[in-house]
Parts: structure tokens; C-alpha cells; sequence
């Protein structure tokens, strides 16, 4: 009796159907296949959306690209003999998103057209609201130097604080200070033209990561197909 009370219930349990692995793998390919194409969606918007200034532009300034620590930071420099100028700025997230409302789709541009040896003409947006802040250390040989921490909107400097031997706040100080200490930097090629530099630069170094990691996404995502 006793066994026969075990079966029926052993009977009565629900069984485990193999059938159901098959919607289980089904949903998965589709979520991948769902994942590709916003990814290459994505990839496709965003590709050629932004372009950033050139090296020739950049060298035209007098100053050249070094390695920097990570790949979100940027830095220049310019020898002036005894003493050598380094920037540094970190990528900006600007613009990116923006660009149904900034971008101009009914100029075209006239091939037969020549560019200005110094003006930038290679971005589709607009002026941007985003403030970029970047360093300007000025070096001596016996690596002694002064830093001038910046910030820049449209190629319009502003000094934030002057660094050497102490630290002096500048960010609050009239605009005789101001223009005192931006003549400075330009005696060492910090001026608007630099600026607008650091700003479309900053803008393009993040596409490229975001392009970069929307490509690595498209083939993970290819490969879960």
C-alpha cells in the first residue's frame, strides 16, 4: 500500500518538458539579433557626424600631440627654448546627440572653395554651451614651472587659478586680471585659435572612443547570432 501511495504520487508530479530549452534559445537569438541591429543603428547615425581639426591645423599653432596616461586625456606641447609648454585636457562629452538639432543639412559645401590656413571648418555644429577646462603648465629646465588652470567656451579663455609656488584663485578676479594673464599665455601661443582647438578636439577624441565602442559591441553581439 505504502508503495503504491510513493508512485502515485511521484505520478502526480509535474514533469520537466525538454521542449522548453527551444523558446529559451529562441528569445536569446532574438535579444542578440534585436542588440546588433541597434548597435549597428547606432554606428551608422553616429558615423561621420563629427569631424575634428587636423594635424596640420594643430602643427600650424606650433605645438604637437604627445602620449598621454589614458586614452580620455590629451596633451600638446610647444618648446619655447628655455622652456617648454605642455597642455592637458580630458575628452569632453559635447555635441554627441545633439546633432539632429546642430547639424545643417541644406548648406552644401562649394568644392571649388579655399579653405583659411587658420580657421577650423571641419565640424557640422554649431557653437556648443559645453566649457572645456584644460592645464597650460609653462616648464623650465630644471622642471620648475607654473600652471595656468583654464577654461574655454568657444575660444573665449578664462583663468581659473595660476599654480607656482602656491596657488592663487583667479576665477572671481576682474577683467584686467583676466586679460593680464591670458597675455601671457598668448606670448606662449595660448590663444582663441588654441582654444577652439581643445574644444573640437575634445569632442572628437569621444566619438572616436564611442564609434570604437559601438564597433566592439556590434561584434559581440554579431557573434551571439
Amino acid at each position: 500500500m505504502m508503495l503504491l501511495n510513493r508512485c502515485l504520487r511521484l505520478a502526480a508530479r509535474p514533469r520537466l518538458q525538454p521542449a522548453l530549452a527551444r523558446p529559451l534559445a529562441t528569445d536569446f537569438k532574438q535579444s542578440a539579433g534585436k542588440l546588433f541591429d541597434l548597435a549597428s543603428s547606432e554606428y551608422n547615425h553616429k558615423l561621420g557626424r563629427i569631424g575634428g581639426p587636423s594635424k596640420e591645423y594643430l602643427l600650424g599653432l606650433g605645438f604637437t600631440r604627445i602620449d598621454a596616461p589614458n586614452a580620455l586625456e590629451v596633451r600638446l606641447k610647444r618648446v619655447f627654448c628655455p622652456e617648454t609648454v605642455i597642455i592637458a585636457y580630458r575628452v569632453q562629452k559635447v555635441a554627441i546627440g545633439q546633432k539632429d538639432k546642430k547639424h545643417n543639412h541644406t548648406k552644401e559645401e562649394d568644392p571649388n572653395k579655399e579653405e583659411m590656413e587658420d580657421e577650423i571648418t571641419v565640424t557640422p555644429y554649431k557653437k556648443s554651451d559645453t566649457r572645456v577646462r584644460f592645464s597650460v603648465t609653462v616648464r623650465k629646465l630644471d622642471w620648475s614651472g607654473t600652471r595656468f588652470d583654464c577654461e574655454s567656451k568657444n575660444g573665449r579663455l578664462r583663468i581659473l587659478s595660476v599654480t607656482s609656488h602656491g596657488t592663487a584663485d583667479l576665477s572671481s578676479r576682474n577683467k584686467k586680471v583676466q586679460r593680464a594673464v591670458i597675455g601671457v599665455l598668448e606670448t606662449y601661443g595660448v590663444d582663441e585659435r588654441l582654444a577652439k582647438y581643445i574644444e573640437l578636439s575634445s569632442q572628437q577624441e569621444e566619438h572616436d572612443l564611442y564609434m570604437d565602442w559601438l564597433g566592439r559591441l556590434k561584434k559581440f553581439a554579431e557573434k551571439l547570432k
